[in-house]
């Protein structure tokens, strides 16, 4: 794909990510960088993580363009606008205009999208369905210091979820929550060599402190939620599925409790 960018074109690439930065000798276009931790042409900087906003200056060349204020959490929405701020540049568009539209842009779905609020006890729904997504979407939670625990609750769905290609790294990923709950395997065709090992998840966090627990149906793990969950807990729900319509459940279950 970089190599299709033409020469008249721009290649933008996160220098935060040591596999993004790597391509930057490959293309035959203009390139420009942003991150947060290494050095980079778009740069943000003196960030602040509120509950419900992110707040950061914006430089350029090392030189200050404009301030922006969002109301979408965690560390990876700010690369995002850090990379839509320079793609917009370089057809002409202020970094100030651009800041001004972050300020009410107010994320996509499935993005830590809040579900509900029932019983000071918060529901987001979250597309995360492999440890990089789930990483970014506990670190952005945790940024935002709630008072409560952080609950991942996690429904192995994808493609990728299923194998256990990333067995290693989803324990490593998840290791930013409270607690865990798991759900079995989505797609049970999978050889059983190959497949995601949902107990192997949870005993690799046990041994790591964290509380997990292995919880097969959608049933149990409503109750188990509610049974434990405590006035401001962030209950996460990460697959790319509906999981069973379980956001709804759990809100009318917290509600009923």
């Amino acid at each position: 794909l970089v190599c299709l960018v033409p020469r008249s074109g721009r290649l933008i690439l996160n220098t935060d990510d040591c596999e993004a930065r790597s391509l930057e000798a490959e293309a035959l276009c203009g390139v420009e960088t942003f991150g947060l931790e290494s050095p980079a042409d778009w740069q943000a900087v003196n960030i602040e993580y509120g509950a419900s906003e992110t707040a950061f200056d914006v430089l350029r060349q090392g030189v200050r363009v404009t301030h922006v204020r969002m109301q979408i959490l965690g560390a990876f929405n700010v690369r995002n606008a850090l990379g839509s701020m320079a793609a917009a540049a370089a057809v002409g568009v202020e970094p100030e205009v651009t800041a001004q539209a972050l300020q009410s842009f107010r994320g996509v779905k499935r993005r830590l999208e809040v579900r509900g609020v029932e019983g000071q006890v918060t529901v987001y729904d979250d597309f995360a369905h492999h440890p990089t997504a789930v990483r970014e979407t506990l670190s952005a939670m945790r940024a935002t210091m709630p008072l409560g625990r952080i609950w991942a609750l996690f429904e192995p769905r994808s493609a990728t979820a299923c194998r256990r290609v990333f067995q290693k790294q989803f324990a490593e990923a998840f290791q930013l929550a409270d607690e865990v709950v798991v759900s079995e395997v989505h797609r049970k065709e999978i050889p059983e060599s190959e497949r995601f090992s949902e107990r192997e998840l949870v005993a690799d966090l046990t041994a790591a402190g964290v509380s997990a627990r292995f919880v097969p149906t959608v049933e149990n793990v409503v109750a188990v939620v509610v049974e434990d969950a405590r006035p401001g807990d962030q209950i996460i729900v990460m697959s790319n599925g509906w999981f069973g319509g379980i956001h709804d459940r759990l809100l009318e279950a917290l509600a009923a409790r």
